[in-house]
């Protein structure tokens, strides 16, 4: 195995490298890719299909997929308006006072 050592690196960066230098990728996996006309390849080893079943088959695994990174609105929305926070309003390029 092969380690690559940063000047400066911390512990973690070796760790990463360790393990990305040890990883095995899959032999047989799904590829599916959109065709840009609400139809979809799917492709597993030797077998193969296509149509509008599979791209709804890949949106379903994407939105699956992104989900887990959503953000929950409460936290997303901003407390106070940077606005409000300024003594006088703020008054866009433009714009009559």
């Amino acid at each position: 195995m092969k380690r690559l050592v940063l000047a400066g690196a911390g512990h973690a960066h070796a760790l990463v490298l360790r393990a990305w230098a040890q990883h095995q990728p899959q032999h047989h996996f799904l590829a599916l890719l959109a065709t840009g006309d609400s139809r979809a390849i799917a492709s597993s080893g030797p077998f193969g299909a296509e149509g509008a079943w599979v791209w709804r088959w890949k949106d379903h695994i994407d939105r699956r997929f992104l989900r887990q990174f959503e953000v929950p609105n409460e936290v997303s929305r901003p407390v106070q308006s940077l606005n409000s926070l300024a003594e006088e309003p703020v008054h866009q390029p433009g714009e009559t006072r």
